[in-house]
This record gives structure tokens, C-alpha cells and sequence, in this order.
């Protein structure tokens, strides 16, 4: 009968395999609690050979700490204890007969403790022995657990957890499995040791050596079954029943372990995690190798590489390497189980292809990380058996050491490996406006494409479907982007030619690239639309005044007539031409400039002239438009007095302030009024031209003649 299908849910299944190894720890927790408990905290001195009392509370809260726990009562007599009798890992013993010692000495000392009633021997720091009676409680309570038990019991719960996680989404992946039983590995390695390293005192024989059994089979179980992960994922190097071959080699060497058939405890825990661990960097460098041309498994492998060596690195090295060397670890190998969860969870998101977008970075974090934790312990270990100081002084001085010297070396490395090198922004702009102002929509296509190759580097580069803003698809093997302007929406795939993979820092420059083009673009729109006004205005003004008044002068009947019209065109030509360079004229340069040709023109016509200087400068700046309109309005006022006035005498008054200009032109002449000849083809244009400076133009009767007073407004703050 099969089971419903919510019951083979994933959901369902993770949630079984956390029941279950919450159920494990519970029972782990209990089997803890079941000794008798006498308040002591216990820690092994290697130098003196010794056991520290540490901590006295509960029933021992009388006695005084710290002392040496220098000697124990038993049935068989006084047992004088070492620091081998409260050591956390029995397996770094150098051989099974001092193991078997050790063995029988925790089962003295554990079947004492069980009677309820302990005599201890103290010994102060000044020597003096003293002697005291204990009487235990019943179980040992929770809240005396040290926290390097919780820490191995969260490790060992969240391991298996995660595993179970990747096994339960990916169940017919045989990377997965393997995955999956590194997390039972764990489990039963951390299991175990938690009992065994955070012992009051002691335990007993049989217990003592199944718990180290478990121990041992845990650690292989981890290093193999990371072995066949590494034979199969990212790039499958063999066939899944290979595995089979990996499964007995577990159950040779553990059965070697337990039988006690190799020369010492050493040999049996710590030679095959040499060899596993050569194992692993091999088919790491193979994995490698065929990953080449394509990111994605390169990425992964990478975070999983990394994580993989560092975790058991930093296991071995912040542990196990100073118990091997008989010296103080940095941390109780408890603790240091705290790394395998750490890291753990970084493993469990690189085989789920999470984001392998970003592994590349925190892969070289982990690095950076580990290495620095080398060097420290490294140089630690160097001061303390080259040059026999004491622990305290050495780790003081390797931090020193490794802060002044680490810390710049790693930002180096980091922008040396790490920060993909980016164009500086002067030719990043450069390049942007090379590409807007591509002459035409081919060449833009061109630039535009060639601009991503040197931002990204991307081994294809092809149209697909509109986009609105890039971004990032097939974990980052590809990176779409929209429409600019004449180039179609376009894809990038396999970036800096496969050996990377698109990041989001990718799509951020991208945007950043794409939303500068689109303002490069729109001011090239405004400029030409601009350029196009000004060629239109300048046309306009060649055909309206130039053009008519050598139309006019071809048909004027007298030679003075037609030399005043032809100096009229060269001065509307200078105009013309000067605002060809978009250059502002100041008033008063516009004003000498009218003055002059207007005395010249005057004079030739027999006509006297009165225009005397203004009595304050008249500094602003007018553009072309401005000035070009006025001089077009004055020219025709002193044209219209010659032609048709008859006067014999002009005058020209000019008043500005910061916001107006006041012109006042007074003939002797005939007089007019301003509305006899409105129609009028020039008075049109006085009025179209004095309209567009948005002025006043009005006209005033006099006895003789007229007075034209033009009011127009400047522009306020120019200078």
C-alpha cells in the first residue's frame, strides 16, 4: 500500500529527520544526567601533569578552588591522578596499551563515584594538602553541562538537519546522499565525543570505548562520504556504484579502529583523515581541471572546496594539532566542533546552487579567513618550541604580528584577486560618449557592443526579448539587458570568456552604464534639436534680412542709396556670422558698434547726428537673439528717418538699468504718428522684432518731427 502523498512530501521528510535527531540528542542528553554528580570542573594541566579543580559548586561548593585534584580513594586504595585521566580525546594516546591504562582508570574511578561518596586530596598553590569527604547528588543537573557540550550537540543536530535538507529536495542526486551521510558523520562523531569530553571525572570501560568507536566511525563516515561527493559533483568523475567500494573501506577501517589492530589510537584516527584529506585535494585539483569553461560548476566548486578544506583545517588545527604537539589547545575540541556548523551551512548552499553567483566572494572571504587563522596558530606554535615562552606571551605577539602584517596584505589580495578591475570613470565617460555620438545607428551597435566586451567580457553576445532593467538568469551563466536607444535588448553569456560567472555588482555597473548612455543620449537629442533650431534661425534671418536688403539694393535707382543698402547687408552679415559662435556680446560694445554705423550712415546722407555717451556703463550680456533684434530695430528707425523723414537733424538718447533699456530717436523732419503707413512691410517687422524682445515701441508727434521712444527689458543678474 502506498503511503498518501502529503506523507512523501519533502516538508514531511525534513520534518522526520529533524524528529529523529532531536530524539538522538534527547537521548544523548540523558545518558549524560544519569552519573552521579559531584559539582567538580575539571581540566588537565599537560605541563604539570596534572588535574585543576577549577570550579567547586553544588555539593563540592565547600571546597577551595582553584586547587589540584592531587589523589582519589578507591576500593583497590589512594589513586593519584594526571592529567591523562581528565584528557577530553583518548585517541591521541600514543599507543592501545596506554589506552587500555586509561581505560581501566576511568572505570576505577567511575565505579567510586557510583557509590555516591568520594575522598579527595587538595593541593593549593602554596602546596599545602588537604583533604575532604564528597557526597553526590542523585543526576547530574542540565544547567552544570558545560557549553561545550550544547556546542557539539548543536552541531551534531544541525549537520544531520542540513544534510537531511539537501538529501530530502535533490533525493535522486547521488552528490546529495553523499552530502546527506556527511551530516550523520558528524552526528555521531559530535554525539559521542559530547558525552565522552565533557565528563565530570570518568566513565565506564565499555561505555568509554563504544563512545570512542562511534567517535571513530562518525569521522570516517564524514571524510568518505565528502570523498564521494567530490567523485561526483559538480562533475561526475566516476560511476555511483563506486560508492559501494568507499561504504567497505568505512566498515574495513572501522572495524581495524575497533579491534585495536594498528600500532596506536593515533594511526587508527588520524591517518586516514590524512588520507581522506589528500584524497579530497586531489579530486578538488580534478574537479577543477574539468570544470574549466563553464562558471557555474567552477563557482561551486569553489565555495565547496574551500569550506570543505577549511572546516576540517580548522578542526584539526585549533584541536587536534595541539593536543598531538602536547600543548594547550586553543580552544576545547568541543567548541571547535562549532566550525563544522559554521561552515557546514555554507556547503549545504553551494550543492543547492544558491546564488553561486556570489560564491566566488565569500569563497575568497573563507580563504582569506583561514588563512589568517593559520598564520596565527603557525607563528603561535613557532615562538612557543623555538623560543620556549610561555603560551600568553607568544599569542600576543603572533596577534601583533598578524594584525600589522595580515591586514594590509589582505586588502591587497582582495584587489589583486578578488575586485574584477573596472575602467576608471574618465574613460568609462569616454567611452559612453563614443558611443552616443556614433555617427550612425550601425556604428552605435557596434560601439555599444564593443564597450560590453571590455566591461564583461562575454564569450556570446546575441538579441533576445525586451527587458526593462538587467539582470541575472541561470545562476548567473547570463546576463540580460534591455534596449538603448538604436540597440536591441541584448544577452551576455559566460562572462570574461567562462571563467566567471555574472555577479549582481555586474548588474549594478551595467545599470549604471545604461542609465549614463540614456542621459548622453538625451543631451546629444537636445543638442542637435538645439543645432537644428540655430541653423533654422540663422536661415531664417539670411533670407528675411540679408536677402532682402541686397534684393533692395539691386533695385535702388540712386548709387548712395545703393551703397547704404549694400552696408546695411555687411553689417546684418557680421551680425549673422558672430552669432554663428553662440558667443554673448556685452550692450555696450552692441550699442558703439549701432553708434558708429549709424553716424556713418547719417552723414553720408547729409543729416547731423546727436548721440551722447550714456552717463553709467551699460554692462549686460545680451545673447545673439537680443542683441541681433535690436540692432535690427535702430538700423530701421535710422533707415526710415533717411528715406522718408527729410529731417536734417537726429538724436539718439540711451538710459539702462540692471532690468531696462530706454531709447529715445528724435528727427526734425515731416512728423509721424505711428499709423499712417501700418501697414507697412518694415514697420511690420519693427513690430514682430520689438514683440519677440517682448518691448514697447511707440511713437510721439513733434513740431518739427517724431520722437520714438523703445523700452525693452534685460536680463536680470547677467553681467
Amino acid at each position: 500500500m502506498r503511503p498518501p502523498a502529503h506523507m512523501a512530501s519533502p516538508g514531511v521528510r525534513l520534518l522526520g529527520a529533524a524528529l529523529l535527531a532531536l530524539i538522538i540528542a534527547l537521548v544523548v542528553v540523558y545518558q549524560v544526567l544519569q552519573p552521579k554528580w559531584f559539582g567538580l570542573t575539571l581540566m588537565p594541566d599537560a605541563a604539570q601533569n596534572g588535574v585543576r579543580l577549577v570550579q567547586a559548586t553544588g555539593p563540592s561548593a565547600h571546597l577551595p578552588a582553584p586547587a589540584w585534584l592531587v589523589s582519589v580513594d578507591t576500593a583497590s586504595g589512594p589513586l593519584t591522578l594526571t592529567a591523562t585521566d581528565r584528557i577530553e580525546e583518548a585517541d591521541v594516546l600514543e599507543s592501545y596499551t596506554e589506552l587500555e591504562r586509561f581505560l581501566r582508570r576511568q572505570a576505577v574511578l567511575f565505579q567510586q563515584m557510583q557509590t555516591g561518596t568520594l575522598s579527595v586530596v587538595l593541593r593549593d598553590d602554596a602546596g599545602v594538602l588537604t583533604t575532604h569527604t564528597l557526597t553526590a547528588e542523585p543526576h547530574r543537573p542540565a544547567g552544570s553541562l558545560p557549553s561545550a557540550f550544547w556546542v557539539q550537540l548543536l552541531s551534531g543536530v544541525g549537520g544531520f538537519i542540513i544534510g537531511a535538507w539537501v538529501l530530502v529536495l535533490r533525493r535522486g542526486d547521488p552528490g546529495a546522499r553523499c552530502f546527506a551521510l556527511t551530516g550523520t558523520g558528524l552526528m555521531l562523531s559530535a554525539f559521542a565525543a559530547a558525552i565522552y569530553s565533557t565528563r565530570e571525572l570518568a566513565l565506564p570501560y565499555g561505555e568509554y570505548r563504544v563512545l570512542m568507536t562511534i567517535n571513530h566511525t562518525g569521522s570516517m563516515i564524514f571524510g568518505m562520504a565528502l570523498l564521494g561527493l567530490f567523485l561526483l559533483f559538480p562533475n561526475r568523475l566516476v560511476s555511483p556504484r563506486w560508492g559501494w567500494l568507499l561504504a567497505a573501506l568505512t566498515l574495513l577501517w572501522v572495524f581495524i579502529g575497533a579491534a585495536w589492530l594498528m600500532p596506536s589510537p593515533v594511526d587508527t584516527m588520524y591517518t586516514p583523515i590524512l588520507l581522506q584529506s589528500c584524497g579530497i585535494l586531489l579530486l578538488i585539483a580534478v574537479q577543477w581541471w574539468r570544470s574549466r569553461g563553464h562558471p557555474a560548476h567552477a563557482a561551486t566548486l569553489r565555495w565547496l572546496g574551500l569550506a570543505s578544506v577549511a572546516t576540517v583545517t580548522l578542526f584539526v588545527v585549533t584541536a587536534a594539532l595541539p593536543a598531538l604537539l602536547n600543548i594547550s589547545p586553543f580552544i576545547s575540541q568541543g567548541h571547535a566542533f562549532g566550525f563544522f556548523l559554521i561552515i557546514y551551512a555554507g556547503l549545504a548552499l553551494g550543492l543547492r546552487r544558491y546564488r553561486l553567483f556570489d560564491l566566488d566572494r565569500w569563497a575568497f572571504h573563507v580563504l582569506l579567513w583561514v588563512i589568517a587563522g593559520l598564520a596565527l596558530v603557525l607563528l603561535d606554535l613557532t615562538l612557543i618550541a623555538a623560543l620556549k615562552w610561555n603560551q600568553q606571551l607568544s599569542l600576543t605577539l603572533s596577534l601583533i604580528v598578524c594584525g600589522f602584517l595580515w591586514l594590509p596584505l589582505r586588502g591587497w589580495l582582495w584587489r589583486r584577486l578578488v575586485e574584477k578591475p573596472r575602467p576608471g570613470q574618465r574613460e568609462l565617460f569616454n567611452r559612453i560618449i563614443e558611443v552616443a555620438l556614433a555617427p550612425s545607428e550601425d556604428e552605435y551597435r557596434t560601439r555599444w557592443q564593443q564597450l560590453l566586451h571590455s566591461l564583461f567580457n562575454p564569450a556570446r553576445l546575441h538579441t533576445t526579448t525586451a527587458r526593462s532593467a538587467p539582470a541575472l538568469e541561470e545562476d548567473g551563466m547570463a546576463m540580460v539587458l534591455p534596449a538603448v536607444l538604436h540597440s536591441p535588448p541584448l544577452r551576455l553569456s559566460l562572462a570574461a570568456q567562462g571563467r566567471r560567472l555574472f555577479t549582481p555588482r555586474d548588474c549594478v555597473l551595467a545599470a549604471e552604464v545604461i542609465d549614463m548612455l540614456h542621459y548622453a543620449n538625451d543631451n546629444r537629442n537636445a543638442y542637435q534639436q538645439g543645432a537644428q533650431q540655430e541653423r533654422r534661425r540663422i536661415a531664417q534671418d539670411l533670407h528675411d534680412d540679408l536677402g532682402s536688403r541686397l534684393l533692395t539694393g539691386l533695385h535702388q535707382p540712386r548709387l548712395n542709396q545703393v551703397r547704404d543698402t549694400i552696408g546695411l547687408a555687411l553689417a546684418e552679415m557680421r551680425v549673422i556670422i558672430r552669432g554663428l559662435s553662440g558667443q554673448p556680446m556685452a550692450l555696450d560694445d552692441v550699442l558703439a558698434e549701432l553708434r558708429q554705423e549709424s553716424w556713418d550712415r547719417l552723414d553720408a546722407a547729409g543729416i547731423e547726428l546727436d548721440w551722447p555717451l550714456p552717463d553709467s556703463a551699460c554692462a549686460p550680456l545680451l545673447e545673439y537673439g537680443q542683441y541681433r533684434h535690436l540692432l535690427s530695430v535702430l538700423r530701421e528707425l535710422i533707415s526710415n528717418i533717411i528715406r522718408h523723414a527729410g529731417a536734417s537733424h537726429v538724436r539718439v538718447a540711451i538710459r539702462c538699468t540692471p532690468e531696462r533699456l530706454y531709447c529715445e530717436v528724435e528727427d526734425n523732419g515731416a512728423g509721424f504718428d505711428g499709423d499712417s503707413t501700418g501697414s507697412g512691410q518694415g514697420l511690420g517687422n519693427l513690430r514682430r522684432r520689438v514683440g519677440e524682445l517682448a518691448g514697447e515701441l511707440q511713437y510721439q508727434p513733434l513740431t518739427p518731427g517724431t520722437r520714438t521712444r523703445l523700452t525693452l527689458p534685460l536680463a536680470r543678474g547677467s553681467a
